[in-house]
Order: C-alpha cells, then structure tokens, then sequence
C-alpha cells in the first residue's frame, strides 16, 4: 500500500518569519516590491493594491459596478502600466473595451454600441490610440476557474479582473458550494501568483430590494467575503432626483482597516464614477 507523502511546509518558526518580514520591507525600500497606487476615487479606503490580496466588488445591477472596474481597470493598466488581465463573463471583450473608451473620452457607451460614431471618432480614435499601447488582455471566452489560472500563468499579470464571479462555469451542485469553492481557489490563485484579485458580484434580489446598504448581501458569495481583504458595495440611487447617485460602501476592509462610505454620483455623461464633492479627471 502506497502512502501518501505528507506536505512539505515552509519554516513556520519565528526566525524564519522575522526574515521573511525584513525582505518584504527591504523589498519595499530598494524599489524590488512596488505596489500600484489605489484609483484615486478609493485611494482613502484603499491606498494601494497589494500582491496576495482580494477586493470584491458587489452591487445590484445598474448600480455601476463594471463603469468602477473600467476605471480601475483604466488606472491599474494605462496610468501605472501594470500587467493587467480582464476575464468578462458578462460582457464582451468589445462593450469591455467600449466601456473603457468612454472613460478617457466621455462618449457614452450607448453612442459606440449603436454605432453612431461620427461627431465622435476623434475622441474615440484618440483614446484607442491611447489604449494600443497598455499591457491589457481582456478575454470573454473563459469560463473556468482552471482557464482563468492558465491564463494568468500564461500571461504574468499584477491584477487580475473578474466581472462577475456568478457566470463563472463552477462544477458543483449548489450555489454555495461553487462559490465556496470559487472562493478557495481565488484566493489561493492570489496567494500563489502573487497578484491582486478583483472580483465583482452581483447582490440578491432580496438585497437589492433594502434600503439600508449595511443588509446588502451578496448573491451567494459569504463564502467569497469571507476571503476577501476588502469588499466595496455599490448602492445607486432609485428615485428620478437622485438617479445619478451611486455611494461606494466600504463594508470590510481588513488589509488597511478603515471602513466607511464615499459619497459618489455619476459625472453628467454617465461615463464615471466620481466623488461628490469633486470633479475627478483620469
């Protein structure tokens, strides 16, 4: 009879620890381990984005939760040139791409979508060409966790982006176990690959029906709550006056502590998400 044999840990003392510590911050000195500065819009809540974390991103639909990842997406791959990968299980690589042209440029996706271009191909062609050049793949035709990790082991991304994590092809029979499943294997994924992980779900009907954001659940994913260092809840306005409001709910935040509510609204071409308050340009 064949006996398995027993896993091989890392050191577990307290010396090997201490050393592991004083690389990560030597690291972080020399200019070895850089982080990607958090999207501005965040920044307070969320300062940077750390390799080995995962943010979950939640809402009911039309709440703005793929504009938000656009705009991190926008800022993680075009201003801070980090290896980025788009994995789109709700929208294609196209309307992705779309959403992020209406960002730089304020074109609103609905005037790409029907085509009706022309009073605007030189803001489009503009932020295209801005696009060419970031380290951005965006793949709408992968379905699998197992394909999700063959394509970050193929490609080395810093971020990695999944909208949204229920449409994802999960082999078990429940709703909670694919997404506690989905949950191990994400943050593992982020663990072992050394990356960020920003995954965003969609919220219960019965969730999106309250009207206190702090009972707002996501749809069958505790289970990915549980792993995540920091989750982000986006509640929209519903009355006519306050349509184009959106607050961003920082609800866990466990990596940098600090949890509260940004105030937001959508700008007056419903191309971003921005803080109330101010008027934020990418």
């Amino acid at each position: 009879m064949n006996e398995e044999k027993p896993k091989e840990h890392r050191p577990s003392d307290m010396p090997s620890i201490t050393a592991e510590l004083y690389a990560w911050w030597d690291g972080i000195r020399l200019g070895e381990i850089k982080f990607i500065k958090g999207l501005p819009l965040l920044e307070e809540y969320l300062p940077a984005f750390i390799p080995g974390h995962v943010i979950f991103v939640s809402g009911y639909t039309s709440a703005g939760k793929s504009l938000l990842l656009a705009q991190i997406t926008t800022w993680v791959a075009g201003e801070n040139n980090s290896d980025t990968l788009v994995i789109s299980v709700e929208d294609s690589r196209q309307e992705k791409t779309m959403t992020m042209i209406s960002v730089l440029s304020e074109v609103h996706r609905k005037v790409m979508l029907l085509g009706e271009i022309k009073d605007k191909e030189f803001d489009i062609s503009n932020a295209l060409g801005i696009m060419q050049s970031w380290p951005l793949r965006i793949y709408d035709d992968a379905y699998t966790l197992d394909e999700i990790e063959s394509l970050i082991l193929q490609h080395k991304p810093k971020v990695v982006i999944i909208d949204y994590v229920q449409n994802l092809s999960i082999p078990r029979d429940s709703l909670y176990s694919q997404m506690s499943y989905a949950a191990q294997r994400i943050f593992k994924m982020a663990q072992d690959y050394y990356i960020t992980m920003i995954v965003a779900s969609q919220v219960s009907n019965v969730g999106a029906k309250e009207e206190n954001p702090a009972v707002i659940d996501l749809k069958g994913a505790g289970e990915l709550a549980a792993v995540a260092h920091t989750v982000l809840q986006l509640v929209k306005g519903r009355e006519e006056k306050n349509y184009h409001v959106v607050d961003i709910s920082i609800t866990k935040n466990k990596a940098f502590g600090k949890c509260g509510k940004i105030k937001c609204e959508f700008n007056c071409s419903w191309t971003k998400i921005q803080r109330s308050e101010d008027k934020w340009n990418l």
